[in-house]
């Protein structure tokens, strides 16, 4: 799945132990990202 992709192409380019605010962003994004993804996959399942 492509968002897993992302989510592997994120972590290498911004988990930066020295940015605790970044990785706070980025793990709330993420969340976000997945929450939204889910909720798409979930209603396209429904419709077709």
């Amino acid at each position: 799945m492509k968002i897993f992709a992302d989510l592997n192409q994120l972590v290498s380019t911004h988990l930066n132990p020295s940015q605790p605010v970044s990785i706070r962003l980025y793990v709330e994004a993420s969340t976000a990202a997945i929450d939204q993804s889910l909720k798409s996959w979930i209603n396209q399942s429904r419709t077709s």
